[in-house]
């Protein structure tokens, strides 16, 4: 599996552009989710599409877009959710980081969870997709609060980041109570030279 590091988009902060994309596709819906985050952006003259198609499948309603009917239905308990992205001029300079998570009602407390989104290889086909087939709540502080608890996204373990491929819908399964939030990375075509 190709991983990216956080660290040279870390070292690039003032010239890299986060263009994004951030949408909770809740695992919980009863339908089919078809969302379309429309966010152009302007760098230098050109206009970037970053428009993203969602789609979440539940394991009765499996009727998945053409490019991607070879992978396999979701299982019982679990949400198939797919990202379809536009062609870029250059998507090596592309990135889409994957986080999934909960909305839970939570206090002012850090609360953690556990989880990974692994890596799988299609059979047959050796298209990529990833799977998380299980989490577990995490430590959490125990500090006093004033403010009352409130609804907001606990994320499960660390964010995915994976290479941009427009050619093929990106296809992750998750438990049918997890949610999946992602954004769209986009780094400058020049590269910086250390002095």
């Amino acid at each position: 599996m190709t991983q990216f590091s956080t660290k040279p988009f870390a070292k690039m902060s003032k010239t890299l552009s986060a263009i994004i994309a951030t949408i909770a596709i809740t695992g919980a819906m009863t339908g089919c989710a078809m969302t379309d985050a429309d966010n152009n952006t302007q760098t230098k003259n050109m206009t970037v599409n970053t428009s993203l198609i969602t789609h979440v499948y539940q394991p009765n309603n499996h009727q998945p877009i053409e490019s991607v009917k070879m992978f396999p239905a979701p299982a019982n308990n679990m949400r198939q959710h797919i990202i379809v992205m536009p062609e870029q001029a250059n998507e090596t300079n592309f990135m889409i980081e994957l986080q999934p998570g909960i909305t839970m009602n939570a206090d002012c407390n850090v609360r953690m969870m556990s989880g990974k989104l692994k890596a799988e290889s299609l059979q047959g086909w050796g298209y990529q997709y990833f799977e998380m087939t299980r989490y577990m709540q995490g430590p959490t502080t125990m500090m006093m609060c004033n403010e009352p608890s409130t609804e907001r996204f606990i994320p499960i373990g660390e964010p995915t980041q994976i290479r941009y491929n427009s050619r093929l819908p990106k296809v992750i399964y998750l438990p049918e109570d997890v949610e999946l939030q992602f954004r769209v990375w986009q780094a400058p075509e020049a590269f910086s030279t250390t002095k």
